[in-house]
């Protein structure tokens, strides 16, 4: 892995540290208005598509491209599992996250559910410093 990669990585980090904070503070308010749960879902999109980011960079540096297509997404989990570049106990968040990521990018918002977002939004902020961990350790692997 070349240093401009790992710098680009912790960047994402970095970020993604940011957003977190971010909700978590909304994840302190007892009731969210439309406005307020249409802003928690595009930060728990926004964490999905950090994680994609950092996650195509790490296969890109060890060759491994993903399948274009409807389920790239899906793809791009599945092999980054297959290579331990997500840790077990984060599969199932991850894809929660996706699905929260499919109804913001494609205009959905309108119909997100409150209890649900604020679960993956918990679930996002407890798992963060497991996925940074364990990408820390990866990148250090890879040099």
């Amino acid at each position: 892995m070349k240093k401009k990669d790992k710098d680009f990585i912790e960047d994402n980090l970095h970020h993604l540290k940011i957003t977190i904070g971010i909700l978590n503070e909304g994840l302190q308010k007892h009731e969210w208005d439309k406005h307020q749960l249409a802003g928690m879902g595009v930060y728990l999109a926004n964490v999905y598509n950090g994680y994609e980011i950092i996650l195509k960079s790490l296969l890109n540096s060890k060759g491994i491209k993903i399948p274009k297509g409807e389920q790239w997404h899906k793809n791009l989990l599945d092999t980054a599992k297959s290579e331990k570049l997500i840790p077990d106990e984060m599969s199932a968040t991850l894809r929660g996250m996706l699905g929260f990521r499919h109804l913001q990018v494609h205009g959905y918002s309108h119909m997100l559910d409150e209890e649900e977002l604020r679960y993956s939004c918990l679930e996002a902020v407890k798992s963060f410093s497991i996925f940074e961990n364990h990408i820390r350790k990866t990148i250090e692997k890879i040099l």
